[in-house]
């Protein structure tokens, strides 16, 4: 076959397939000054879907250590009611031991919310996520101990950003006692008050009074550290957003058709093709001719 009607025919072919995928860029012979981009601009989609993978993973968590907190703190409030109505000498044996009785069951109810999991993952035990972050400390002080990890979990939203997505289990429960970020043994505290309210001891259940409203400041301090993650979090998928647009504007620019352009092309193309094989035909012709004279 001539040489140019194969050329044309090749040339043709090339000028379908854009049209038939709706990609300009097919293969990485199509436009080697371009491919280099694409990938870069690929490189990046990928990244920042697992951005957003981690947003997403991250606020779930953020939203269940909230309900958790919010939970913590209504029953701290009834505790805290519970207090008032303790401190009150007046009381018969069978009131305090309804109060003392109720005190305890919420005391088992904060105990279990501190050790509330996602998935296979205990929320306040840091990096030890698999060890239950609090338990039973029999027969010595505190009642109950810390066993997870007090460092923070961070995840990354951006090439150059992480958001802390935890709060520390032992400062919120257990009372770290670091200085001027002491906080409150919620558990040793709500013992304190048990035996300070059967024992009617009327000084020592104001001093668990002012105790108690502390541990509840806590947990609204730990609220607003969510709160807090939970804003950056929406800051970084808004700007993932915007860059997931432009990103995808510019693939498109880079390797969808001009179907308008591609259609032109390909019609010179045919016109290229049908031309060299008209040649081809006459030349066939005039050989056949000579042949047969």
């Amino acid at each position: 076959m001539d040489l140019n009607l194969k050329k044309a025919r090749s040339e043709h072919f090339k000028s379908l397939e854009p049209l038939a995928t709706g990609r300009r860029i097919n293969h990485l012979r199509d436009d080697p000054s371009k491919i280099s981009e694409f990938f870069r601009i690929q490189n990046n989609i990928q990244r920042q879907e697992q951005y957003m993978l981690n947003i997403n993973s991250a606020k779930t968590r953020l939203n269940i250590t909230d309900a958790v907190l919010v939970n913590t703190t209504d029953m701290m409030n009834e505790v805290y009611e519970l207090a008032l109505q303790g401190n009150d000498e007046n009381l018969t044996s069978t009131q305090i031991t309804s109060i003392t009785n109720r005190i305890t069951d919420l005391y088992d109810d904060i105990l279990d919310a501190a050790n509330t999991k996602l998935g296979d993952n205990y929320l306040f035990s840091g990096f030890l996520s698999s060890t239950q972050p609090f338990a039973t400390n029999p027969g010595a002080p505190p009642p109950i101990a810390f066993s997870g990890d007090t460092n923070d979990i961070d995840i990354q939203v951006s090439a150059t950003r992480n958001v802390q997505v935890s709060l520390n289990g032992d400062y919120l429960f257990t009372g770290d006692a670091a200085g001027a970020s002491a906080t409150v043994d919620v558990f040793a505290e709500i013992q304190d008050l048990i035996t300070n309210i059967t024992a009617q001891n009327s000084a020592n259940i104001a001093g668990n009074i002012t105790d108690i409203q502390s541990i509840i400041t806590q947990f609204t301090d730990g609220r607003a550290s969510l709160g807090n993650s939970m804003q950056q979090l929406d800051s970084a998928e808004s700007m993932l957003n915007v860059l997931e647009l432009a990103n995808t504007e510019r693939m498109s620019a880079l390797v969808e058709t001009d179907i308008a352009k591609a259609t032109s092309e390909l019609s010179l193309k045919e016109f290229a093709m049908e031309t060299a094989f008209a040649v081809s035909r006459r030349i066939m012709d005039l050989s056949l001719s000579s042949f047969l004279t």
